[in-house]
């Protein structure tokens, strides 16, 4: 079994850092959009997946962090405000493909970010809108979320062979941050 490569659990951390703390695009998301994007993304978690959707999409096209981020931030904002916006409706199909049609690292992000926007998450179900209430715990916490999913990742050929194990690792974060292992928690770089 292996592991996922250390540059794509470096990517995870980082987009998922700055995508929470809206850094993804400074000036875009803290100065020309007017709505703070978690709070929108608190009442519509579509897009919190569907953000995380063009991440994957990208990243499995290229591994240059900065272009992904940047159009993850235009996204973002055509899709919170369109009429001020419009001038990033240019998405091409495959950028916002959201289907989940397959075990290898693409599919299995996109997976694990909807079950999570959308409390799909059997270990965490008893605590409705559990993602309501974190979204706003901050870019460090989001951070830790998936890099534990990350450092959890086990592959035979392309194919994730745990991802469950590697989501409830995860959510273990949510439930009691104590029981995480501390190798599970290191932020690769």
């Amino acid at each position: 079994m292996n592991s996922l490569d250390l540059k794509s659990k470096a990517d995870i951390r980082f987009f998922t850092y700055y995508f929470v703390n809206g850094t993804l695009d400074f000036d875009l998301l803290n100065n020309q959009l007017k709505t703070y994007h978690i709070d929108f993304i608190r009442e519509n978690p579509n897009l919190f997946f569907e953000a995380f959707c063009v991440f994957a999409n990208h990243k499995k096209r290229s591994q240059n962090l900065d272009p992904m981020s940047k159009r993850v931030a235009q996204y973002l904002c055509k899709t919170i405000d369109l009429d001020n916006f419009r001038h990033f409706d240019n998405f091409e199909k495959w950028e916002i493909n959201f289907d989940i049609d397959g075990e290898d690292f693409t599919n299995c992000l996109k997976d694990f970010a909807y079950r999570i926007a959308f409390d799909q998450i059997e270990k965490l179900s008893s605590t409705n809108n559990l993602f309501k209430e974190c979204i706003t715990f901050g870019a460090t916490f989001w951070e830790t979320v998936f890099v534990i999913w990350a450092n959890n990742l086990q592959f035979s050929g392309d194919k994730v062979t745990n991802q469950e194990y590697a989501i409830d690792r995860a959510t273990q974060w949510f439930l009691d941050n104590e029981k995480v292992e501390e190798w599970e928690i290191e932020l690769e770089m």
